[in-house]
């Protein structure tokens, strides 16, 4: 894995002013540079644990001490605002593009638990892979300070809430349909209704991320019943519902229950601490990676091997997201925020994928423009841009246009030539678009896909009505420069033909006039 040149420094991705989420501009320029597939790596947990710390060893920003990388700090006060992206993306060898995300720490006495929440979600819905950080064990209280996942249906839908109650609705006339070939029944499971509680967990674990839980400071011995277990044991074994009649029981298995159903991809990750010297904790970002515990040295190795080992593309609908794609989703999911609504996902989706149709129609323009340019030999693919433009020798400078178009020697042809080349460029630049946005016969008929079709055929169109009137205006030219030719070689010929008194020659014009002077 190689570090991709960009900026080795951490980025705003999102941040909060009066009180507003603000995508910035530094890190929307930095991921638009990325293309898919792009994994994103991001980290949550309670503040002042030590997560930008651990990022910054997974993302390479500072692996030997030097102080760099993610904002670590030492006092009660917490150190990232928001989100933030690290400014160096990290190439792997299959090709896949890895970005670092960290956030604001949750829980801190100046955030209400509504914003921890947003935070919280939007995390999640931009993560390939969600590294959750925490201390000590996995037992009651590490699970109660994860009670965040019980409200996440609330802070995260996956449609608009007309588009669920339509799914509702008809769901619900489904059922009652199987109801009535159901003999004897008094009732029907709603578990797995389209609109039940049961479908949304479905659905909502469908569009999240792999997760890593990782474990610091941690002491205990991996065994279970004297059989030694691994991380993930450990974990699956701390999510199993526990026996107890409760209420305090009762929201534990809940939150266990909820992690299980929502992160279906799970693993666990423990390292013990890094140093018993309070100095060294507290200045931990400075100190070389070689001087701290070997076993917190070989737990990083492991942890780093493991994120980079189960890490993803991003993906919605099944479709590798972009860094573009990225900003659009990131973007809607604060736009949202602002409204006082929650983050939708087919909402912010619609958005990715109408700034990509609308993206790939210039491209695919783009791809026209210079394929005629080069065919026809045009001084500038500019030529073609506008279809109500003024014609060539009506702008300043548009008969010289004319003319070098003219001395390439590739117009003017006939018409039906011009349209044969115009159908093989338009078949290229339609596959180009067809590539860039549709990945399955689904997103042919989807209405954001059909309108910028229709955008870039009505273009295209354009480009062909221009062509032809240069043409005509090519032929036209030609034709005036072949009269004058003519013209002139006919009066050269009658020039050397007529000789003057004083033994001059004249031009055939001189002569005529000379002769209707006489008559007259």
């Amino acid at each position: 894995m190689a570090a991709m040149a960009s900026r080795a420094q951490a980025l705003p991705l999102i941040t909060e002013e009066d009180g507003k989420y603000v995508v910035c501009d530094e890190a929307i320029e930095l991921l638009e540079a990325l293309p898919a597939p792009l994994a994103v790596v991001s980290i949550a947990g309670l503040w002042r644990t030590g997560k930008s710390y651990l990022l910054n060893h997974l993302s390479g920003a500072n692996c030997e001490g030097k102080g760099g990388g993610f904002t670590v700090g030492a006092t009660v006060n917490a150190c990232t605002k928001g989100l933030w992206l690290w400014g160096e993306p990290v190439k792997l060898e299959d090709g896949l593009t890895v970005v670092f995300i960290d956030t604001e720490g949750l829980g801190s006495t100046s955030r209400t638990q509504t914003e921890d929440s947003q935070i919280f979600s939007l995390a999640l819905l931009l993560s390939s892979l969600f590294v959750w950080n925490s201390r000590g064990v996995i037992d009651g209280n590490a699970l109660e300070d994860f009670a965040l996942v019980v409200n996440l249906t609330k802070h995260i839908h996956v449609r608009s809430n007309a588009a669920s109650k339509a799914v509702a609705a008809a769901d619900a006339k489904g059922t009652e349909r199987r109801k009535s070939y159901v003999a004897g029944s008094a009732g029907g499971s709603g578990g797995g209704a389209a609109g039940g509680p049961g479908h949304e967990l479905d659905e909502l674990s469908a569009h999240f991320p792999g997760f890593m839980w990782v474990v610091r400071d941690f002491t205990l011995r991996l065994e279970d019943g004297g059989r030694k277990i691994n991380d993930r044991q450990y974990l699956e074994n701390a999510l199993k519902p526990q026996q107890s009649f409760t209420s305090e029981a009762a929201s534990r298995n809940q939150i266990r229950t909820l992690l299980s159903s929502f992160f279906r991809e799970r693993d666990c990750c423990t390292l013990v601490r890094p140093a018993e010297d309070e100095d060294t904790l507290r200045n931990l970002s400075n100190v070389p990676l070689r001087q701290l515990r070997p076993e917190f040295q070989t737990g990083l190795a492991d942890l780093k091997s493991k994120v980079y080992a189960q890490t993803r593309a991003k993906a919605v609908n099944g479709r590798a997201l972009s860094g573009a794609m990225l900003g659009t989703l990131a973007s809607t999911y604060a736009e949202a925020l602002n409204s006082g609504g929650v983050p939708t996902i087919s909402t912010a989706w619609d958005r990715v994928l109408q700034s990509q149709a609308a993206e790939a129609v210039e491209k695919a323009l783009k791809r026209y423009d210079e394929s005629a340019a080069s065919e026809l030999k045009l001084p500038d693919p500019a030529v073609l841009g506008a279809r109500l433009a003024p014609r060539p020798d009506d702008d300043d400078g548009g008969d010289e246009t004319l003319k070098a178009i003219l001395d390439a020697g590739a117009l003017p042809l006939e018409n039906a030539d011009v349209r044969a080349s115009h159908e093989t460029r338009v078949a290229a630049a339609e596959a180009e678009y067809a590539k860039a946005v549709w990945t399955d016969e689904s997103q042919r008929t989807s209405e954001t896909s059909r309108d910028q079709l229709a955008k870039l055929d009505e273009a295209l169109g354009g480009r062909l009505a221009r062509l032809l009137d240069v043409n005509a205006q090519c032929s036209t030219l030609r034709c005036g420069r072949a009269a004058d030719a003519a013209c002139a070689r006919f009066e050269a010929t009658l020039k050397s033909k007529l000789a003057t008194a004083g033994g001059g020659k004249e031009s055939y014009a001189d002569v005529l006039s000379a002769r209707l002077a006489k008559l007259d």
